[in-house]
């Protein structure tokens, strides 16, 4: 066979998968519209990996991870936090900021929204005088309902961001920690503590990770190591 056949038959091949692909992006698109009308596969992450990672199926492992992960933790504690590391300090105890959003789980059943955000069942949490609280003995949370953006959950799974496409995971420069039930809390503690053991911590810092511990049924006193790091002033 000639190049010029061969040059020939990539040709009728490319036309015909452009062609497969042009059906299959308009029979992705009706599935959208209908989902978003109001039909249903049946499975709502099924219907949100359609809506929103456009049909992209290889998330489905790590979303049924924490679909999972939330059986039997109804009463328990569901932290968010957004870690964004800091230009310049890359080598410092202050190079990573933390936003930390709790909430308390009051169900196991996941449920999103098309504009691509993942919903947990919570409710709000309240603790009156919290000993190691910095905010005057109070702790509440914000919002009743934990909502995971677009952006945060595109970080979460290690994908592009859905909501800005074309952006990649390193330049959005963040990292989002998921932390469902206290066991999953308190080895993230031991983590953080092994992590930092050398460093100063501001006492906002130190305050939110002792406020942890005691979400998780654990008073400092038990924890040695993460009092005498969390505690040291």
């Amino acid at each position: 066979m000639s190049i010029q056949e061969d040059l020939q038959l990539w040709r009728e091949a490319k036309t015909e998968a452009d062609k497969q692909s042009t059906k299959a992006n308009n029979q992705l698109a009706s599935l959208q519209e209908r989902i978003k009308s109001g039909k249903t596969t049946g499975d709502k992450l099924t219907d949100f990996i359609i809506c929103c990672f456009s049909g992209n199926f290889e998330v489905e492992p790590k979303l049924r991870n924490i679909e999972s992960r939330l059986q039997g933790k109804t009463g328990q504690v569901v932290i968010c936090i957004d870690e964004t590391e800091e230009a310049g300090k890359k080598n410092s105890a202050e190079s990573s900021a933390y936003l930390f959003r709790y909430n308390k789980l009051i169900g196991a059943d996941l449920d999103f929204n098309f504009q691509g955000e993942l919903i947990f069942p919570t409710r709000k949490m309240q603790m009156v005088d919290y000993q190691y609280s910095i905010e005057g003995g109070i702790f509440n949370s914000i919002d009743d309902v934990l909502k995971l953006s677009a952006k945060q959950l595109s970080s979460l799974l290690e994908i592009r961001d859905i909501s800005r496409a074309g952006q990649s995971l390193e330049k959005q420069n963040a990292k989002v920690h998921l932390l469902i039930g206290d066991q999953e809390l308190m080895e993230w503690l031991n983590s953080i503590t092994a992590r930092m053991r050398d460093q100063e911590l501001s006492k906002h810092f130190r305050s939110q990770m002792a406020l942890m511990a005691h979400m998780a049924g654990h008073d400092l006193s038990t924890l040695p190591e993460l009092k005498n790091l969390l505690l040291d002033d």
